[in-house]
């Protein structure tokens, strides 16, 4: 449907290393490997939801503190690429 759609040349994806992805679902659709992100850190909020950073805004690792939120650890991404056309 994307192709068809003819707006975009190129898809860009990411698997999620701190979610145990490694991008095996791109591989076998051949998405092209184009590396390793980061490592960026990994934030939840005090419910154990996810959190992003960059969310409505930047913020900085005090700002993400002092909203309650916990750093887990800093993690990689696989970075996918496919050319449309």
């Amino acid at each position: 449907m994307i192709r068809k759609d003819g707006r975009f040349d190129t898809l860009v994806t990411y698997a999620d290393e701190s979610q145990g992805h490694t991008g095996g679902v791109y591989k076998a659709s051949n998405w092209a490997y184009i590396g390793r992100t980061g490592p960026y850190p990994r934030w939840l909020d005090s419910t154990g939801k996810q959190v992003a950073q960059k969310a409505t805004k930047n913020r900085v690792k005090s700002e993400m503190e002092a909203l309650g939120h916990i750093k887990v650890g800093s993690f990689h991404k696989h970075k996918y690429v496919l050319e449309l056309k």
